[in-house]
């Protein structure tokens, strides 16, 4: 029997999604031509990134009011010396704009790196630098920001950099990976960087070593084979294959020598850049990337490399990418549905600008007290405009109190006052100060910012339950009630608070506002995110397995599969590795039912539950599948069903530990499905004996004997009922006739 190869769920190559997904969309100068692993020589940890070029606003007054946010006036600007000037009219064909840019980078890092789907987004800015957290307010933010992203799988977004409060972010994750928390493995830390901001960026860049190589190649020698040497000792130093088997980014993967390129060219796995991160924190236009994140979005402004003497002239690079930011992260609440916020420790102008837009994306925002600078400013203006709402959970804010706090906020910007800010010159300047005003006096700001305090009359503050308040606090200025309780539902299952569910949101008196179709969904979520208390609550006010099964998209439910953590794949007959991202898709449900079940999900009968439990299975999702199991119209064949799934994928597993786990629940199935068949034999012996042997027609028409037979499972085959109709064969028609047993054996033997 040929051996077979583990490898990831429906892997799909980084390369392969850039080329077909997005280079294919866009004009040339906005294709992704740098991406690849990070190791970082410090300690050895990889990480991934891509540079993503964009078109930023920039605010220039010297520059007509028509060429300002256009490609024309960064694409007419200077590169590095290295590259040739871009013409505007190279650029006819698809000019993205940030939104575009900002719905690319999302399935980049869906289907791209195949990032599991978070439930919440996390956002971070604050001071850089030399910037330290005080000691009394580090272990609580460390405490608190790694529990809200554990229990909501959430991703974390900073800048990037290896200072200040993105360097704690950093330094959390790293604590946690140290202490061997297995599930620090779903929180993913994403750092949003400008790309020429980024201290030696040249060495993440393949065109730039393409360029060295060439260069190097033209000074030995013009001769082709020369040529060649130099381009394969190159290859080995910067670990890239030769350029002829390096199929270039945007090529169409059209004919079969193509495909076959395709098929051996460098992948995006195979991509390593060594970077070793030369501090420079006293340097003002560069800053070396954190060495704990998982993934970098090195987002590229076009404007190129700007000169020592063209810097005062030149706008703060990493601002530039602020806004592109805030449409990333509002790309990601859109496609995966969930919430954002955005906490801020200390900061200076550019965080000042990174939380004006938060607020206009509508982003809640927790400022920590007692971290100076902008953090204390902001919380200064608020209280003098609003007064102090951080002791009562924010029960207080409404529209009401907002229209009473109005003549306030007029008087404070009529007069002016927001002026004072200028004086603090390390923090407020021309191009943020009036803009923050604005904000601050908003419904908005009014609704959005929140305080954390580490300590106030009433004790010691958590800041996952700050995080939380804020975010429900946030679903109030939501206009229409339906999409304000699935919002405020949809938190309650993030964090895991069934109590709050059970008693404000899920209940008799509200359950009457609530459509079979948004019940149906919430369904479909809490079995997508594991939740089983929350979907046996759901079936509990009304929602239907058969409705949903009639509106469910199956394609959609095994998208996910993807980049969830799954039960293995391995190669097989019909896996072609050249796949389109749509076929990727359709062809994922039939992949796992072809190398678990050994059927196509055609020859299933229409049962709604049966489809949703060997989800959970294949998804590794064991104590929904138990859940469901349990709802089952058979629940011993759904048992040993699942402990064949799980031996299966015992046997593929690449890793001892997993191996490990997939038997420990395996069997944890097959004794669940002994402990039913017994509990009916001790009420029923002849009913549980019919059971044993009867065929199911939605089960793929197996009886459990024949499934335990199969499976060879001495849990279930030593079970009173199995022993009883094994009796039953042996002693056969002598059992009619009230012989004893031993008189029986006495006779035979």
């Amino acid at each position: 029997m040929p051996s077979t190869t583990v490898i990831d769920a429906n892997q799909i190559d980084f390369q392969k999604y850039v080329n077909e997904e997005y280079n294919s969309k866009i004009s040339r100068d906005f294709y992704i031509q740098d991406f690849g692993n990070i190791i970082f020589a410090a300690n050895e940890h990889h990480a991934k990134y891509a540079r993503v070029p964009f078109v930023p606003d920039i605010d220039d007054k010297k520059t007509p009011v028509e060429e300002r946010s256009s490609a024309k006036y960064f694409l007419d600007k200077p590169d590095d010396p290295h590259q040739t000037n871009r013409s505007f009219n190279d650029c006819t064909s698809s000019i993205p704009s940030q939104t575009q840019v900002a719905e690319y980078i999302v399935g980049l890092m869906r289907h791209g790196w195949k990032l599991p789907s978070p439930q919440l987004l996390i956002s971070v800015t604050g001071g850089t630098g030399r910037y330290e957290l005080p000691k009394r307010i580090q272990s609580a933010f460390q405490r608190g920001l790694m529990t809200a992203a554990v229990t909501t799988d959430a991703w974390i977004i900073t800048e990037g950099s290896h200072e200040g409060v993105m360097k704690e972010v950093g330094n959390i994750v790293e604590k946690c990976r140290y202490n061997n928390i297995k599930i620090i493995s779903k929180v993913k830390c994403i750092g949003i960087a400008n790309w020429y901001f980024t201290t030696d960026h040249d060495h993440l860049s393949y065109r730039d070593a393409s360029r060295k190589r060439s260069s190097q190649c033209d000074q030995f020698s013009k001769r082709t084979s020369l040529f060649r040497k130099l381009s394969d000792l190159a290859r080995n130093v910067t670990s890239f294959d030769s350029p002829t088997n390096l199929l270039p980014i945007g090529t169409p993967i059209a004919s079969e020598e193509n495909r076959q390129n395709y098929k051996h060219s460098t992948t995006y796995e195979t991509q390593n850049k060594v970077y070793r991160g030369r501090l420079t924190i006293d340097d003002v236009n560069n800053s070396p990337l954190d060495l704990n994140h998982t993934h970098f979005v090195l987002l590229d402004d076009m404007l190129g490399e700007v000169s020592e003497a063209s810097n005062a002239e030149a706008p703060h690079r990493p601002d530039l990418a602020i806004k592109m930011r805030a449409e990333i992260e509002h790309q990601i609440s859109k496609n995966y549905r969930i919430s954002i916020v955005q906490i801020l420790a200390n900061g200076g102008p550019s965080s000042i600008l990174t939380v004006c837009e938060a607020l206009e994306q509508g982003t809640p925002i927790i400022v920590i007290a007692d971290t100076n600078r902008a953090a204390d400013l902001i919380i200064r203006e608020y209280k003098y405009l609003y007064g102090d709402n951080s002791t009562d959970r924010e029960a207080r804010r409404s529209k009401e109190a907002y229209t009473k706090a109005l003549p306030r906020c007029n008087d404070y910007y009529a007069q002016k006052r927001w002026k004072k800010l200028l004086d603090y010159q390390d923090v407020f300047k021309d191009n943020n100060c009036e803009k923050f005003a604005k904000q601050l006096t908003s419904y908005n700001g009014y609704m959005l910012i929140s305080t954390f305090q580490l300590r106030n009359e009433y004790g010691e503050n958590k800041l996952e339950d700050t995080i939380l308040h804020a975010l429900l606090n946030a679903t109030k200025m939501t206009k229409e009630s339906e999409t304000q309780r699935i919002k405020e539902l949809r938190l309650a299952i993030a964090w895991n608070k069934f109590d709050l569910a059970q008693k404000d949101i899920l209940t008799t008196k509200t359950i009457g506002s609530w459509t079979d179709a948004e019940l149906d969904e919430e369904l479909k979520h809490s079995i997508r995110t594991d939740k089983v208390r929350f979907a046996d609550l759901l079936i509990e006010y009304g929602a239907s397995f058969d409705r949903l099964q009639e509106s469910m998209d199956k394609d959609e439910l095994y998208q996910d599969l993807l980049s969830a953590d799954t039960l293995p794949f391995w190669e097989s007959d019909y896996t072609d590795g050249i796949q389109s991202l749509n076929q990727q898709i359709k062809s994922n449900r039939m992949r796992f039912y072809s190398l678990y079940l050994n059927i196509s999900p055609d020859d299933m009968k229409k049962c709604p539950v049966m489809e949703l439990f060997l989800w959970s299975l294949f998804a590794n999702h064991h104590r929904m599948a138990t859940y469901l199991c349990s709802r089952s119209s058979n629940s011993i064949i759904a048992a040993l069903l699942a402990n064949r799934i799980y031996q299966k994928a015992a046997e593929k597993a690449p890793e001892r530990e997993k191996r490990m786990e997939y038997v420990r629940i395996g069997r944890e199935f097959a004794i669940h499905a002994s402990t039913i068949i017994d509990m009916c034999f001790a009420k029923k012996e002849q009913c549980a004996l019919d059971i044993l042997i009867r065929k199911s027609p939605l089960h793929f028409n197996k009886s459990p004997l024949d499934l335990a037979e199969q499976l060879d499972k001495t849990v279930f085959l030593a079970t009173k009922t199995v022993q009883r109709h094994l009796d039953q064969k042996w002693y056969g028609c002598l059992r009619d006739q009230k012989y004893h047993n031993s008189w029986i054996s006495m006779l035979i033997f």
